[in-house]
């Protein structure tokens, strides 16, 4: 989903079910169009982020791992443009989250996740190993908390949900909520994005 999905569809469901604990990993989908708006980008996750800043969330942001030392020296020509806009979506991000005060875990070159292991087949989302890594080097900032988390699912992609609820459901003091959304389609949803490798 986009940042324009989210807020349609994801924002009411957590204002409503009034979350302790949000985290916030989204600019794959608004980047991966060519005709995208950093602008719009931008006005779109200050409204995330302060719509559940102002309802009393703690609101973990992240930005986007940085994909280009796993990319094929023969490829990086032709994906230069989408690379490019990781980088400025992601100072974008870090700026929005200093403003906010958010929590913040900057994944854009963190050591482990840079790996083609870790990325799904569309290039932009982490697989199942990503995903499961993002979790370790958030968990961290759970220790000692008692929060409430709510995890959107997409069963188009089996087994990268349940690393992150057994992860979550390790950590003292958190309680998974289901927010009863529709668990359909898959985060890979994309496929015009980028050329075939």
């Amino acid at each position: 989903q986009t940042s324009e999905d989210l807020i349609d569809t994801q924002l009411p469901a957590a204002l409503k079910s009034r979350p302790d604990l949000v985290s916030l990993l989204i600019g794959g989908n608004d980047i991966a169009d060519p005709a995208w708006d950093l602008d719009a980008f931008c006005s779109n996750y200050r409204a995330i982020v302060g719509a559940l800043k102002g309802m009393g969330a703690t609101v973990l942001t992240m930005t986007m791992v940085d994909i280009l030392p796993v990319i094929p020296m023969t490829h990086r020509s032709q994906l230069a443009g989408f690379l490019q806009r990781v980088r400025v979506v992601n100072q974008a991000i870090r700026e929005i989250s200093q403003q906010y005060n958010t929590m913040f875990v900057d994944l854009e070159s963190r050591i482990g996740l840079q790996d083609f292991s870790t990325i799904s087949r569309d290039m932009i989302h982490p697989n199942m190993l990503g995903y499961e890594m993002i979790a370790q080097e958030v968990i961290r900032y759970f220790t000692n908390w008692e929060m409430r988390v709510a995890l959107h699912k997409h069963p188009g992609i089996h087994g990268v949900v349940e690393p992150a609820e057994d992860v979550l459901r390790a950590v003292p003091g958190v309680e998974l909520v289901d927010l009863k959304q529709p668990a359909i389609g898959a985060m890979a949803n994309y496929f015009r994005a980028l050329p075939a490798l």
